[in-house]
């Protein structure tokens, strides 16, 4: 199986998106790739965080200076420095400002050569970066419709074999596998399929 790291190799020391979790999985010899959420904050950081709260406050209404006072969060301009060619799945986190977050993070991506996948359950954001760059983009989803995107991250347990050999055209990630009992269940409900990623937890 192909497999992608779940927001870094995590341990008691390394939380999940931080930059070393990232560098780990990046490093990691059984790994594609990685996969890593991303968010915008107040004064235009963009910031590794699956989260939107910190202390009660949003993170889109937060400078980071602020931020990091309660809580360290690692830049997404950090991790692009990591010398890699290995899939960076990055996840969007966005609500009402997607043009303003897209712009900014095409201009970030655009100073490294990197293999990006850009994902989204935000529809918006995707259509939008889809007019204005080059990397890979698609939409995470519980429920596949044909569209014009390069790939689909799609919840294991919402798709079928038949429904997976139906998609043509377009790379494939399932997501997301928690532990062995999950990785069992994927290899069994897929054994006939090759052609797709399998988004993973890994801890240390």
């Amino acid at each position: 199986m192909k497999y992608i790291i779940h927001r870094g190799i995590t341990s008691n020391r390394f939380k999940e998106n931080s930059y070393t979790a990232i560098k780990r999985a990046l490093i990691d010899k059984s790994s594609l790739g990685v996969e890593f959420d991303i968010r915008l904050t107040k004064d235009d950081k963009i910031v590794l965080s699956h989260d939107n709260i910190i202390n009660f406050n949003y993170i889109e209404n937060m400078n980071y200076n602020d931020i990091i006072k309660n809580k360290y969060l690692t830049t997404l301009d950090k991790v692009l420095t990591i010398n890699t060619d290995k899939i960076l799945l990055i996840d969007i986190k966005v609500n009402n400002n997607y043009k303003k977050f897209g712009n900014l993070l095409l201009k970030e991506l655009d100073k490294y050569e990197r293999n990006i996948y850009l994902a989204s359950f935000n529809k918006k954001v995707i259509k939008y970066l889809r007019k204005k760059t080059k990397y890979k983009k698609g939409i995470i989803t519980l429920n596949y419709k044909k569209n014009n995107n390069d790939f689909v991250v799609i919840n294991y347990n919402t798709i079928s074999s038949k429904k997976i050999n139906d998609i043509k055209n377009k790379e494939i990630f399932i997501w997301t596998i928690h532990n062995d009992k999950d990785l069992e269940k994927v290899k069994n409900k897929f054994s006939n399929i090759d052609n797709f990623y399998t988004i993973i937890d890994k801890e240390e």
